[in-house]
């Protein structure tokens, strides 16, 4: 099997082109000890249609990090700076320069509110704001959020109007350095309840993207980094 390797935020992923995932064991290739070692596993057919898998073998709807991964792997191979991918039939536009890598996203949605904000944006999410960021830690509630509602959960701290800090946990791969869709969704909250402007940087683990609304559309900007290409044999 050849693979690429890239990364975004320190969320690292493998990316396959014009494959069959069926015919892998994607938890296998995800395992950092037995297999090639990501957070999860994108595949890309002749159409641009995107399939996205977390380390654990189950679909992800949508990724942020990753596909900017897939844009800056796409960028390396056919020098084009524009791309339009589809998941599930849904349309996602984006576009390189300098590296600075703009993903346009379907909207998010708020669903309920229950001491937390349970939004959508392809996948869902589970946004609980906190005062301390430093000082939070994920328990076994936020673990049962997660499993309960096949949702990323995300403690996110408001610094200011124009920043933000977010952890997250992401349902089929645990804890992560940064999760590209989560960052959209705390900013779409904050951002609803009026606590932050427009624009705003949101700080992980993994380092800084900007997410904005933009004459009603939502974009995530950051950068990716191609790791290596490679075959795996263990199949």
């Amino acid at each position: 099997m050849e693979f690429y390797k890239l990364e975004a935020n320190g969320n690292d992923f493998i990316i396959t082109i014009l494959d069959k995932p069926t015919d892998y064991n994607i938890s296998l290739l995800c395992n950092r000890n037995k297999g090639i070692g990501s957070d999860g596993y994108i595949n890309i057919d002749n159409k641009f249609n995107v399939s996205i898998f977390n380390s654990d073998g189950s679909k992800a709807n949508m990724c942020g990090n990753g596909l900017r991964c897939l844009v800056k792997l796409l960028n390396h191979l056919t020098n084009k700076d524009c791309f339009t991918f589809y998941l599930d039939g849904n349309e996602v536009f984006s576009n390189i320069e300098n590296n600075e890598i703009s993903i346009t996203m379907p909207s998010p949605m708020m669903l309920k509110q229950d001491n937390g904000y349970y939004v959508t944006l392809l996948n869902n999410h589970y946004i609980e704001l906190v005062k301390n960021i430093n000082s939070f830690s994920f328990n076994d509630k936020h673990i049962q959020i997660s499993n309960d509602n096949k949702c990323n959960v995300h403690a996110v701290e408001i610094t200011n109007t124009n920043q933000i800090k977010i952890k997250s946990f992401e349902y089929g791969v645990g804890e992560t350095l940064s999760c590209g869709s989560g960052s959209m969704c705390a900013f779409y909250v904050c951002y609803m309840l009026n606590k932050v402007n427009k624009e705003v940087n949101v700080i992980s683990s993994g380092g800084k993207i900007t997410c904005k609304c933009e004459n009603g559309k939502y974009i995530l900007k950051g950068n990716a980094n191609y790791i290596y290409k490679g075959e795996y044999y263990g199949l």
